[in-house]
């Protein structure tokens, strides 16, 4: 047990510098600017949440809340419909509000749904933050991806969005392994504490950078 957990443990380390380095190396290479440092964290980390928290949400309905199996569909089912449910107009609406603004409300949605996990135990009451969950991985995802887009030149964006994609997709298995783990040890509020703080701190370099603004108004 102890080799599976330092294991795992070294596997989080791991995909969280890789993402790390990855939104860096936005910043020092490049005329891009200091603004997106909070944009490449977040278009990683709303990835990470969204899939470790999915898969991890399962095994809390039955394990800690004691619902039977069948449960989970309607959960995720709720979910997936709230990631893709404003696939038509999400554009649009980015377009209006401004990237930055848009991915700044998707961080605080999905903020806000990972905290009810705190005291939801009902499944209609879970399938509502699961949802809410995934509109804002919807919104925010689409934003960063947008303003990262907008930063670079034809010949660089597709390296760029690729190789941020793999990141996160890294991170977030680090994260459901590692938070498989924490829920046998902690329990619930690991899961729900670790991926609000997770997503908040995006919004926090975002709000501490006005540039990001400045830079997407130009």
């Amino acid at each position: 047990m102890e080799t599976t957990w330092k294991a795992a443990l070294a596997e989080f380390i791991g995909s969280f510098g890789f993402v790390f380095v990855g939104a860096g190396s936005v910043i020092v290479a490049g005329p891009y600017g200091s603004g997106l440092l909070g944009v490449a964290l977040a278009t990683g980390f709303v990835i990470a949440v969204m899939v470790s928290v999915m898969n991890l949400t399962g095994y809390v309905v039955v394990e800690h809340h004691h619902h039977s199996q069948d449960s989970i569909f309607p959960i995720i089912g709720a979910h997936v419909f709230g990631m893709y449910a404003l696939v038509l107009v999400i554009g649009a609406a980015i377009d209006r509000a401004g990237r930055t603004t848009a991915l700044e409300v998707g961080l605080v949605v999905m903020a806000l749904s990972t905290t009810g996990l705190l005291w939801a135990e009902s499944v209609f009451a879970t399938a509502v933050l699961l949802l809410g969950l995934g509109v804002g991985w919807n919104i925010s995802f689409v934003a960063a991806t947008a303003r990262l887009a907008d930063q670079t030149s034809p010949a660089e964006r597709g390296k760029l969005l690729g190789f941020n994609d793999l990141l996160a997709a890294l991170l977030g298995a680090g994260l459901a392994l590692l938070g498989g783990y924490a829920l046998d040890a902690i329990g619930v509020a690991a899961l729900a504490i670790g991926a609000t703080v997770i997503v908040a701190a995006p919004i926090l370099i975002l709000l501490a950078r006005p540039t990001a603004r400045v830079q997407e108004a130009s």
